[in-house]
């Protein structure tokens, strides 16, 4: 997930599958576009949407550059492990 969260940082269009950490962070249609699992056809029917539609693409790499900026800065991150941190040291 980290690597599809730095490359979204970088104003990269994602196309992942729908499994593990990913669909806590990836909206299909606005911050990337999820793929079926083992279908390369899918796959590549996503790539293609991505390379043909140029409007399309800026605007799943705006919204997913907005998406790491808002919800995953260094500052939001810290701030949650904190947090977290704080409340195990109560224990």
């Amino acid at each position: 997930g980290s690597a599809f969260l730095e490359a979204m940082a970088a104003g990269l269009s994602i196309v992942a599958t729908n499994i593990g950490g990913v669909p806590d962070f990836l909206e299909h249609g606005k911050t990337g576009l999820f793929c079926e699992v083992d279908n390369p056809r899918d796959l590549a029917s996503k790539i293609k949407r991505l390379l043909y539609d140029a409007n399309f693409r800026n605007a799943i790499a705006v919204n997913g550059k907005k998406l790491v900026e808002d919800d995953y800065s260094w500052e939001k991150v810290t701030q949650s492990m904190q947090r977290i941190f704080y409340s195990l040291a109560r224990l």
